[in-house]
């Protein structure tokens, strides 16, 4: 419908009034007014009644109302959700002079009714599915705007449904929408946001996550105001290895598994300690662990401690392992592993403490060992290695704790070993070692421990090992040892055990052991020992365990050994021995005494049979004679 729009012109007396040049009455005329040229003046004045005359004409040719040059609709493009949607268009007319106007108006048409419909007001209503083109007409003057109706979206879709990332790893997520006809909807733009900002980051718009801390979040995208979410995980570097391990060796049986594979971040793992999200200790011993160790475990690159001792552990130790740089201390001893020890363990330069003891470990020590320069402690007991032990061993010039024993080394000790000054513990026994015990070992001033047992070592006791003030153990049982027994082992004040026990010793038991006050076990059996028992021997206060049996001593049996108030055992059975044993052994509280093979015999009288009887493990001869004999 069209309205005649309001006259906003001016009127032709305006027109001339602004553009026509008049003179103005003077003090007898009207003021303001135009006074037009007289007839006498037109002579003077033909100029400007020829202007008039224009300006009449051209007033008379000027329109009286405005033209609509222009229709502009708002907004251009409509879009609706859904058939039965609807919306308020608005139209806004201009004239030829670019002036909007007012109390128009406009006829309202639609090119697809079958998508949407307009009544006269501008009201849009979404009949269909599509595009139409709504316009707007004033006489000849027509404007456009889209109308675009789609569906509802039914859902949307997130891909990766569910993903785990390390933290400081990213994960770009996709999202698409989907209509109620199951159509894809083109060209969707989802606004992407986090559940929880502290864990995860999310580019608004591009869906890139970034892990920040450990647990779980939800990315969700919006699309058109319909919501999608998917799940994911953060999780420590040091997850996967985690994981691996407890799948390995059957996790789910472990004695202490509490938190394991669950949400919680791997410090609340039983037995794990991390610092931030790096695991720095895994304490995993003696927990029933059975199986392989994987080769993830190597990925633990800021481990410290690993200790997996005392477990059911098998298979070859892995040369991953290799790559743990930071690793101080490696505990695997007390499993079933197999194979040779890894040359890659060579790399862990941090390394103050190897144990290894008590597999089934082959082959020989790799020469890369020897460069770890920080290591104290080498504990390869136990295993079934071979080869000589490389004098390079002595380049671990920081070693305190050196065990090799129960192996199958062979070759002599070497000499090299006396430079390791450090050395607190040296035990090398249960292998097949040759040749004589190193004079120079006596230099070990730090020396605590020293264990030889067990090979064929040949060749005298060095005097020297007399100078180890601070040796508490001196094991050099079953060995084929020749000679005396140095008497200079009689300055060994700290010498809490002594086991010369299965040599070919020969001479006489050094009165100087008497001197050996801390010693709690002597042990002398199996050897070529004459002459008789000293005297000197019941100064041993603290002694536990006397073993004088299959010797060739002579003599009676000291009474000074009845002061020996500590003794639980003495062995002097299979001597040359002769005599009464001393009535005052009734004031010793033995549980083992066994004087068979001797021509010793036991007073006959009742308390000290009485005392003889009440020896849970006695073995002995006969009760003496009333002449004393047996």
């Amino acid at each position: 419908m069209r309205t005649r729009p309001r006259n906003t012109s001016t009127t032709c007396e305006e027109k001339l009034e602004k553009n026509i040049p008049a003179r103005r009455a003077g003090a007898d005329g009207e003021a303001g007014s135009i006074i037009f040229p007289t007839r006498q003046s037109a002579a003077r004045s033909r100029i400007p009644s020829v202007l008039v005359l224009l300006a009449l004409l051209a007033c008379a040719e000027s329109p009286t109302e405005p033209v609509a040059t222009s229709v502009t609709i708002m907004p251009r493009v409509l879009a609706m959700v859904g058939v039965g949607a609807g919306a308020t268009l608005v139209a806004e007319v201009r004239d030829q002079n670019g002036r909007i106007m007012t109390g128009v108006r406009v006829l309202w048409t639609s090119s697809n009714t079958s998508v949407a419909t307009v009544d006269s007001r501008g009201e849009v209503t979404a009949t269909g599915y599509g595009h139409a083109v709504i316009n707007a007409t004033y006489e000849a003057a027509v404007g456009a705007a889209a109308a675009i109706v789609e569906q509802p979206i039914r859902s949307v879709i997130v891909v990766p449904t569910n993903d785990t990332v390390v933290v400081g790893d990213s994960v770009r997520y996709r999202a698409y929408a989907i209509y109620e006809n199951g159509d894809t909807v083109p060209n969707a733009e989802p606004v992407w946001s986090t559940s929880d900002p502290v864990l995860v980051s999310v580019e608004a718009g591009t869906g890139l996550a970034t892990g920040k801390g450990e647990g779980k979040a939800t990315i969700t995208a919006t699309i058109r105001g319909t919501d999608g979410s998917a799940g994911i995980k953060v999780v420590s570097p040091d997850w996967a290895a985690l994981v691996a391990l407890y799948r390995a060796t059957d996790g789910d049986n472990w004695d202490r598994n509490q938190g394991w594979l669950t949400d919680a971040p791997i410090g609340q793992w039983t037995d794990v300690t991390t610092d931030g999200d790096r695991v720095i200790s895994l304490e995993l011993w003696d927990n029933n662990l059975n199986g392989p160790i994987p080769p993830e475990i190597g990925n633990l690159s800021e481990v410290f401690h690993l200790y997996l001792s005392d477990n059911g552990l098998t298979g070859p130790i892995p040369a991953s392992l290799g790559k743990l740089r930071n690793l101080v201390t490696l505990m695997l001893s007390s499993n079933d592993l197999t194979g040779r020890i890894p040359v890659e363990l060579g790399n862990l330069h941090r390394l103050r403490t190897l144990s290894l003891w008590f597999n089934n470990l082959t082959g020989t020590i790799p020469a890369s060992i020897f460069r770890l320069q920080e290591l104290e402690g080498l504990h390869l007991t136990g295993n079934n290695l071979t080869g000589s032990i490389p004098a390079a061993i002595s380049n671990l010039t920081k070693l305190r704790w050196l065990h090799l024993s129960s192996n199958d080394f062979s070759g002599p000790i070497p000499v090299e070993l006396s430079s390791m000054t450090r050395l607190y513990n040296l035990s090398l026994g249960g292998n097949d070692l040759t040749g004589p015990i190193p004079p120079e070992l006596g230099r070990l001033s730090e020396l605590g421990t020293l264990s030889l047992g067990g090979n064929a070592l040949a060749g005298p006791i060095p005097p020297e090992l007399g100078e180890l003030s601070g040796l508490r153990s001196l094991d050099l049982r079953d060995n084929d040892l020749t000679g005396r027994i140095p008497p200079e082992l009689g300055n060994l004040g700290s010498l809490q055990y002594l086991g010369l026990i299965n040599n070919y010793l020969s001479g006489s038991i050094p009165a100087e052991l008497g001197d050996l006050y801390s010693l709690t076990g002597l042990g002398l059996d199996g050897n070529n020992l004459t002459g008789s028992i000293p005297p000197e021997l019941g100064n041993l206060r603290n002694l536990g365990y006397l073993g004088l049996q299959r010797n060739e001593l002579m003599g009676t049996l000291p009474p000074e050994l009845a002061n020996l108030r500590e003794l639980k055992t003495l062995y002097v059975d299979g001597n040359g021995l002769t005599g009464r044993i001393p009535q005052e052994f009734i004031n010793l509280q033995l549980d083992s005494f066994q004087w068979n093979g001797t021509q010793l015999c036991a007073p006959a009288n009742g308390v000290f049979q009485a005392w003889l009887r009440s020896i849970p493990q006695q073995r002995g001869g006969a009760t003496c004679s009333s002449t004393g004999g047996p």
